[in-house]
């Protein structure tokens, strides 16, 4: 919301949160998902009631969900890869997430019900941003400094080129003031 209104720090506040949550989801996604406490993580028989299905499930659920998040923060900032970073998590979210709705309708538990929550939820938004066009939400953003739009596309094309990065750079700071 903040880079909707264009307040200050916003860029560096939406990569600072997308980031962090990105690394949890990566590092405790199992913590997350199956209900194992944070400080019992390294202890055996935290795990004695999950089946091997729950666990690699839910570590491959955080590391998908991981990179779909780093995949949408290249898509919002505009930042070259994002397209690539959003497909790889969709193609990897195919079976799991065909597994993950035959199981939950199967048994209705918690651990399924969470799962698919995330996954609809933030596999849906980068689906989404996946399927915009490249420059949407830096002609959305920028509505009002076409030229900027217009230097952004060409610097895309041609991103060695000093002349249009020095242009980009004055043109993004003109925006702001």
């Amino acid at each position: 919301m903040f880079k909707e209104f264009h307040i200050p720090g916003a860029t560096a506040t939406l990569i600072l949160s997308i980031a962090l949550l990105s690394m949890i989801y990566f590092y405790l996604g199992i913590v997350l998902f199956t209900g194992v406490k944070l400080k019992s993580i390294f202890k055996k028989e935290s795990y004695k009631s999950l089946t091997t299905g729950k666990i690699i499930g839910s570590i491959l659920v955080g590391v998908l969900l991981s990179t779909m998040l780093l995949g949408i923060l290249f898509k919002l900032v505009n930042w070259p890869g994002a397209t690539i970073m959003l497909l790889t998590p969709i193609m990897g979210f195919i079976i799991p997430f065909l597994l993950i709705v035959i199981n939950y309708l199967k048994s209705k538990s918690d651990f399924y019900k969470n799962l698919l929550i995330r996954v609809v939820v933030i596999g849906g938004f980068g689906v989404f941003l996946y399927l915009l066009p490249p420059f949407a939400i830096l002609e959305h953003y920028h509505k009002d400094n076409p030229e900027y739009i217009e230097v952004e596309k060409q610097l895309a094309k041609d991103p060695e080129n000093k002349e249009l990065q020095k242009k980009s750079t004055e043109l993004r700071f003109k925006s702001r003031h």
